[in-house]
């Protein structure tokens, strides 16, 4: 017999629990839809729960609220909430990945990765009206899927904040030490570059293989951060992440599309061979080891990185997944190694021909090669009747159309594509901006 409550007149079965701060009245479970059956998050705020406050239950409407009228891949989709007896709970998609927060191994390419899909997100949050600022971001809130092709998911708008306006004075800080920004610890207008401090800082912990708790040992007086610090393969991208991480908010970039266009042009291809920054920071201790002897370390990796990365077109179907295959695809993409990278999306492909997600890949490096004709065949492939969609938003496959058609100069099939996408996801931003620029210009040429 299990402590859980029990949820099955409401339609929910818990299975475990998977997270939980006591002390606020909140606990996560995983659960099972009776219904459907598909597992679920449950996040349940006991009211009467010693600690807990009319503060915690308002963060509780709030991401209620907000979860409603949020439409992101990106951003596990809000299912459900109900009031019980001991308190109220919010019903979420479930998606199986762990969080930043376990350790893992990371290239500089895979870093990158990660942060456009976020900064991806924070473009879509700063385009609401009024804007909406997170407030957490920190390695617990950020999900990464490596084995599905490297999908990468925000969670936990608890503290989320709609609008610049300034914040209430309160004895109560919203967020978490180490990853707010100043602005945000002493009270003052956040803006649409806070939530970028708070990303930069996450990756610092990602580079340095450093715990959430111990982000302090990083931090300097004034809150700025010692570079010097950083492991030399991350030099390539450290010039951004030092603007993403200044304490004045002028310093910082003005918003996560500024961000995300800085970014995308930091070439980290050179430095993205070794894979595990932060997991040799914590088996070796450079101050006990000596440099002859850390020279030959790091040249034992580097070689053992080149050799198996050649070794992988002639092995892959064997030695890994379908969607390994799509992430090896993918990190070569982030790296602009585009033909590359088409070469690995065809022999995910091969493996399955009937998966959407290395088709449109490959047609969106077709599209940055200037293949246009092909990168169009690749989608239609993907959009066709029977193929094997998963997770994956087939709203991205018409939005990616669209554009090339647009530079085919097919306008009318443009407009037409974007349509197909909206259907799909009447609140897919980026193809209802894009849908109306188009037809301005259409109507103004």
């Amino acid at each position: 017999m299990s402590d859980f409550p029990n949820l099955t007149s409401y339609g929910y079965h818990l299975e475990q629990e998977i997270g939980h701060n006591r002390s606020g009245g909140r606990v996560t479970y995983l659960a099972t839809d009776i219904e459907t059956p598909q597992l679920v998050v449950i996040k349940q705020f006991q009211f009467a729960q010693f600690g807990s406050t009319w503060s915690g239950y308002q963060s509780y409407e709030q991401e209620i609220k907000l979860l409603q009228h949020l439409h992101h891949p990106s951003i596990p989709r809000y299912l459900n909430s109900f009031e019980t007896s001991t308190g109220f709970c919010l019903v979420q998609e479930y998606k199986p990945a762990p969080t930043l927060a376990r350790r893992q191994c990371w290239t500089l390419a895979e870093i990158k990765l990660l942060a456009v899909e976020i900064l991806k997100v924070l473009v879509y949050l700063q385009q609401q009206t009024p804007p909406i600022f997170h407030r957490d971001i920190k390695p617990e809130n950020i999900l990464v899927d490596r084995q599905r092709g490297f999908k990468v998911y925000l969670v936990d708008f608890g503290f989320a904040h709609i609008g610049s306006s300034e914040l209430a004075i309160s004895s109560v800080i919203k967020g978490t030490m180490g990853f707010m920004p100043p602005e945000q610890l002493f009270h003052r207008q956040l803006s649409e570059a806070s939530d970028l401090y708070s990303l930069g800082v996450t990756l610092i912990c990602l580079l340095t293989g450093t715990a959430s708790v111990d982000v302090g040992q990083l931090m300097e007086d004034n809150y700025s951060f010692n570079f010097q610090r950083l492991p030399k393969q991350s030099r390539p991208i450290t010039d951004w992440l030092a603007k993403m991480v200044a304490p004045k908010v002028m310093q910082r970039y003005p918003n996560a599309q500024a961000a995300l266009t800085a970014l995308r042009q930091v070439d980290v291809a050179k430095a993205s061979g070794v894979r595990g920054v932060s997991a040799f920071r914590r088996f070796v201790q450079p101050d006990l080891v000596k440099p002859v002897h850390l020279a030959i370390v790091l040249a034992t990796a580097i070689a053992t990185a080149i050799i198996l990365w050649k070794l992988i077109p002639h092995s892959t179907s064997n030695q890994a997944s379908y969607s390994e295959v799509v992430n090896q695809g993918n990190v070569l993409f982030i790296s602009e190694q585009y033909e590359e990278a088409i070469a690995i999306y065809d022999r995910a492909i091969q493996m399955n021909n009937k998966r959407v997600d290395a088709w449109i890949d490959k047609g969106a490096a077709l599209e940055r090669l200037k293949r246009y004709d092909e990168a169009i065949e690749a989608f239609d492939t993907a959009l066709q009747d029977g193929m094997e969609r998963g997770v994956f938003p087939l709203e991205q496959a018409w939005l990616n159309k669209a554009v090339t058609l647009t530079r085919l100069r097919r306008y009318d099939e443009a407009i037409a594509a974007y349509t197909q996408a909206l259907q799909l996801n009447p609140y897919f931003t980026p193809a209802q901006r894009e849908r109306e620029n188009l037809i301005r210009w259409m109507q103004g040429s």
